[in-house]
């Protein structure tokens, strides 16, 4: 059988039987976290160094009584007793929340007097700083919803309840380090899925060599990682903007070199098909980062004919004249230019 002793929450001043069996245990008043032993101590100070005098209530008894006059409805008495608790223990969340509950007559009338609102964010602040989770999650969402009757509640309320939360977020310091490798990789990836591999490769590289196991097995250090990744940071953009916007502009050969055409950059076009040689200007369309080019030409027979240009495969982008939904032609980059 468990052994209680005597105890007190040094926050509350609750009176309280723990078993000198746990170290820790929760206030069932204040729901603070308490050391047994510390409790215990509490107790044998109090009674060792105070005198008890009849008539003169405890913490508990004060909050007890308060509670249950707010139970008959005798708001006023209640406020007294609450506010004489919270003096005594402003870190105990049940003074500031009765005292909300009288103040608003258990949250039913709304005075428009300038103290009457003082009052109640004053409360409500100090409610909010003091009370665990899950009391607030409890409360929260009817003191909101008295706050701000025509507000979205479930956001205000999320938004409350999980602020300490957020704002207490930080990013462990074994993860930092592997932030700007991921920004890297990202920006990476993004353009390697846009065909733009070039750009996309170095920045990869970039990001590889910002992570600290690779930079110290290549016995850099932190601050020369980070100059050669952001040199390679740029050097991708610049590959980048090189290969942006279109990477069917340039020069294209079918397999015997007889059809030749080539895009510019200015819109204009030469083809150049066994001796003969045609001028034009092109438009495009994006479908799904596949490319139909049309062509303009005074000559008819090359007028208004399409091209097809495809950025999804990386590794082979090809280029094809395309007749009747199909590709009749192949052309391949000229890697000379």
């Amino acid at each position: 059988m468990v052994k209680l002793v005597s105890a007190k929450c040094p926050s509350c001043g609750a009176s309280l039987k723990l078993s000198k069996d746990d170290e820790q245990t929760k206030c069932e008043y204040c729901h603070q976290n308490i050391i047994v032993d510390e409790a215990i101590a509490c107790y044998k100070l109090k009674i060792s160094g105070t005198i008890s005098i009849e008539g003169i209530e405890t913490n508990s008894d004060l909050i007890d009584s308060a509670n249950e006059l707010v139970e008959m409805k005798e708001f006023l008495k209640a406020k007294r007793k609450f506010l004489e608790f919270s003096e005594k223990c402003p870190n105990n969340y049940q003074g500031w929340l009765g005292l909300l509950i009288c103040r608003t007559r258990n949250f039913t009338i709304k005075d428009n007097n300038i103290m009457f609102e003082n009052d109640i964010n004053k409360y409500y602040e100090h409610f909010l700083k003091v009370a665990p989770d899950d009391v607030k999650s409890e409360y929260v969402e009817v003191i909101e919803n008295y706050l701000h009757p025509s507000a979205n509640i479930k956001q205000v309320v999320k938004n409350t309840v999980e602020k300490n939360k957020k704002s207490s977020f930080k990013i462990a310091p074994k993860y930092k380090p592997y932030i700007a490798p991921i920004i890297f990789f990202i920006c990476g990836l993004s353009l390697l899925t846009n065909s733009i591999f070039v750009g996309g490769l170095i920045w990869f590289i970039a990001g590889l060599i910002l992570i600290p196991q690779i930079y110290e097995k290549c016995n850099l250090t932190k601050k020369k990682a980070i100059i050669i990744s952001v040199i390679l940071g740029i050097i991708g953009f610049i590959a980048f903007a090189i290969e942006s916007p279109y990477g069917f502009v340039g020069q294209w050969n079918t397999a015997d070199k007889n059809y030749t055409i080539e895009f510019k950059e200015d819109n204009s076009f030469i083809i150049k098909n066994n001796n003969e040689e045609i001028n034009g200007t092109y438009s495009h369309e994006n479908k799904d980062n596949v490319y139909y080019i049309t062509i303009t030409s005074e000559n008819e027979e090359y007028n208004n004919k399409i091209y097809k240009y495809d950025s999804n495969e990386i590794s082979s982008k090809e280029l094809c004249l395309f007749e009747n939904n199909n590709c009749s032609i192949y052309f391949e980059k000229n890697i000379e230019e």
